[in-house]
């Protein structure tokens, strides 16, 4: 007997968590570090997680500079007031990721499984037109320079200078207004960049 729990269906959030565990994998895979080979974390030129300093600034070529760490760039409060839900934890990940695992609020709820939010810098290695070619079904968005969000993965890429950075939504149910939410976490990177 299936109950209606206003959940995403079982298979596509088992997708959708492989997915987030291929992430958190490649996050912590040995040797790797914040471009520019500090450990993500470290206190190398700038602020730790949950400080109240810029963070450190790394050098990326003719495009400029990006942070360090992205989790300094945007609270994790603000996130789960967007996103309506509790904030459970904050993690950094290398190579300038960071990621907000968030507590529905409802009763009973799980701590940590409302979902997470993803934001990252994708290291000039993807531009939009390699994500608008790899999801193509998705949908340009006015935010940024360029922005494209893709309903495969609920990614939206902001373009900003010569950078592109990604706001991923995991584990939100298909009747949330993830674009929505996606656009206004971005808005609050931007401001920061």
């Amino acid at each position: 007997m299936h109950m209606s729990t206003g959940r995403i269906p079982r298979p596509a959030a088992g997708v959708a968590l492989a997915l987030a565990m291929v992430v958190a994998a490649c996050n912590s895979a040995p040797g790797a570090g914040a471009p520019g080979g500090a450990p993500a974390g470290s206190a190398a030129g700038g602020s730790q997680p949950g400080g109240g300093t810029q963070p450190p600034a790394t050098s990326v070529g003719a495009g400029g500079t990006v942070p360090a760490e992205m989790c300094p760039l945007v609270s994790g409060e603000d996130i789960a007031a967007i996103v309506d839900k509790d904030l459970a934890e904050t993690r950094p990940g290398a190579d300038a990721w960071c990621t907000w695992t968030f507590t529905d609020r409802t009763p009973g709820a799980i701590p940590g499984i409302g979902g997470s939010v993803i934001v990252r810098y994708e290291n000039d290695v993807i531009s939009l037109d390699t994500a608008k070619s790899a999801s193509p079904g998705g949908e340009d968005v006015s935010i940024g320079d360029r922005g494209y969000w893709t309903d495969d993965f609920s990614v939206l890429y902001v373009v900003k200078g010569a950078h592109v950075y990604a706001i991923q939504l995991i584990l939100f149910d298909e009747a949330e207004p993830r674009l929505d939410m996606a656009t206004q976490i971005a808005q609050l990177l931007l401001a920061k960049l």
